[in-house]
């Protein structure tokens, strides 16, 4: 049995923050689906699904009032994909057009990442 991976209060409210912003891809699907490109409307929808499967599953929706730590209970692969589609676009906001705030944001969510990326690889080299 997999050990569940828990993460902190902090951790959680910088995912929710990256999902949120997200969610304005569902028009991305809208816009796609006008030009009938339907494999950039098929992939932005297993990224929205991915990340509301997220939230609705594990972090909650709102702000959280308690300070306790949160067990992920979504499968690895999917938050692998996750947090490896958060890291890698953080890495892509190019400093000179992004504001302090968003590059604050960004180097946040790319070490949540890589602290749970490297949490989910010792849980799976523990089965």
């Amino acid at each position: 049995m997999t050990r569940p991976i828990l993460i902190s209060p902090e951790q959680r409210d910088a995912l929710y923050e990256q999902i949120s912003i997200r969610l304005t891809r569902i028009d991305g699907i809208y816009r796609a689906l006008e030009e009938q490109n339907f494999e950039t409307a098929d992939r932005l929808s297993g990224e929205v699904c991915d990340e509301l499967h997220l939230v609705r599953r594990d972090l909650g929706w709102g702000e959280r009032s308690d300070n306790q730590p949160i067990a992920l209970a979504s499968p690895p692969e999917l938050l692998r994909r996750v947090l490896e589609r958060f890291r890698r676009e953080a890495h892509e906001i190019e400093p000179e057009i992004s504001g302090q705030g968003t590059l604050e944001r960004n180097r946040r969510l790319i070490a949540v990442c890589d602290e749970l990326l490297a949490d989910l690889e010792g849980t799976e080299r523990s089965q």
